[in-house]
Formats: C-alpha cells, structure tokens, sequence
C-alpha cells in the first residue's frame, strides 16, 4: 500500500473496538472508530474509507443490517466490508454470508489475519 488506508471500525465492545483501532494505528493505518451502526452509518454515508470493520452483533441496528442500508444507499461501499463475528453459524448470519459473499472473520482475530484481510480489501479496491 502506498497511501495509509481509511479504516471504520465499528463495534459495541469499547475494549475490542480500542484494540482494533490501537493495532491498525500501529500498523500505519488511519482508523476512525463508532461505537453504533446509525453513528457509522451517518460517517460512511459523509466520508470515504478503504475498508470497513463491522461487528455482526450490534445493539440497536445489526452488522447485516447496517449493510443492508447502504446497499441501497452507497453500494460501492458493501465490497469494502469485513465482518468480525462470534456467531458466523448463527443461521440468519449464515444465510447473510452465504448469499452476499461477504468476507467475515471469526473472533478471535489474531492481529497478522485482520491486517492481511484489510490488506486484501484494499487490493481489490
């Protein structure tokens, strides 16, 4: 990569979601973090990112969900996301994932597979 990549990190776990954002800081990425998917909405919908990290398990509006929206909104964003889950086997979740083609990463993430997949994101974009 020759430009540091604009990562969103979205996720209700403060202490992963700090995680994630001081790992990829480390690793030269620029990362920009929400703590709820309408608050990543409203970012993703204003600005531009390289590659989207989005937890499954959202309180008030799923992972899938938020794809959903922007799907209808911005679909060129939709390619750029890599889901983080716990539940990858959880059957509305499998289904999601087998229809939309989405890559997922099961937690836990170790930090060279996370960067590797954002890396590969970042290729294909």
């Amino acid at each position: 990569m020759s430009k540091a990549s604009r990562i969103l990190i979205i996720d209700d776990d403060k202490e992963l979601l700090c995680t994630f954002r001081d790992l990829l800081a480390a690793k030269g990425f620029i990362v920009s973090t929400a703590e709820e998917s309408e608050t990543a909405l409203k970012m993703l919908l204003r600005d531009e990112f390289d590659a989207v990290l989005c937890d499954f398990m959202m309180p008030t509006m799923s992972g899938d969900a938020l794809y959903w929206e922007l799907k209808k909104q911005r679909p060129e964003i939709c390619s750029r996301f890599i889901f983080v889950t716990g539940f990858k086997k959880e059957p509305r979740f499998a289904c999601f994932i087998e229809r939309e083609q989405v890559r997922v990463l099961t937690k836990p993430v170790t930090s060279a597979h996370l960067v590797k997949t954002l890396k590969e994101v970042d290729l294909e974009g």
